[in-house]
């Protein structure tokens, strides 16, 4: 594939989520110790949880301190926000931000031999990032997903397609290029010739949100980390950030 890693910071930005990982198995394990609930073959009970279900004080005491430990660490300021950031269809100041930060950090990591774009879809944008101070948990509420990030080398004839697409869905979430009815241009200056670098998440490219296209690729690079990872690291880097509209998309 013709790109080159230029850093390491891709396999570093995902020790929150191994964290949080580990603080749930031992809550499984201990729990499961505790209630002595076995399951065999096809045979196993139901307990409804109600009213009538009591806290276990041991597994309180437990996840106490893990659970003080998560709050501190989502109520953490990671940065501010000058405006309101939410998304909208055709275009929108969330939907914009969320793909040029994207964009910006894989394009400091690898050096693309042609034009390369960031694609994802309305849908996975789950709640605003308001004016003012930017936690954690904001980031966890707007991508509440553990979807990675994927790098696929495509045949530039795709483009087509994309915009087929937003013309079908009323507008996405994209950086990279610019969409106008049906003509398209790329920001960067680079020989586009008959391929593009397309980054996107694991979901879409497997076909998620009926993106079917995006599985005719020429190579598929799959970094394993968490687009929610590279925009806490972002926001952090960035420290105060801001939305714009800049006709990106007109359908």
């Amino acid at each position: 594939m013709t790109f080159i890693q230029a850093n390491n910071s891709l396999f570093l930005i995902n020790s929150m989520s191994r964290f949080l990982y580990f603080v749930c198995m031992a809550i499984f394990l201990y729990s499961c110790e505790e209630e002595q609930l076995v399951i065999s073959g096809a045979n196993y009970t139901v307990n409804e949880v109600d009213s009538t279900i009591t806290s276990n004080t041991k597994i309180e005491r437990l996840i106490a301190p893990y659970k003080q430990e998560l709050e501190e660490e989502m109520y953490t300021v990671i940065g501010f926000s000058r405006i309101d950031l939410v998304r909208a269809k055709p275009e929108g100041k969330l939907n914009n931000f969320v793909a040029d930060i994207t964009l910006d950090f894989i394009r400091d990591s690898f050096d693309f031999a042609h034009p390369s774009i960031c694609l994802m879809n309305y849908g996975g944008l789950r709640a605003p990032l308001l004016e003012g101070p930017i936690l954690k948990k904001d980031i966890y509420q707007l991508m509440p997903f553990d979807n990675t990030i994927v790098v696929l080398k495509s045949p530039v004839t795709i483009m087509d397609s994309i915009i087929q697409y937003f013309k079908a869905s009323g507008g996405e979430v994209i950086a990279g290029v610019s969409i106008h009815s049906d003509a398209f241009s790329f920001t960067e200056d680079k020989s586009v010739g008959d391929t593009v670098f397309i980054i996107t998440t694991d979901y879409l490219a497997n076909g998620g949100d009926r993106m079917n296209f995006l599985q005719h690729y020429f190579e598929r690079k799959d970094l394993s980390v968490l687009l929610r990872d590279v925009l806490i690291q972002e926001v952090k880097r960035k420290d105060t950030i801001e939305g714009v509209l800049d006709q990106r998309v007109v359908l």
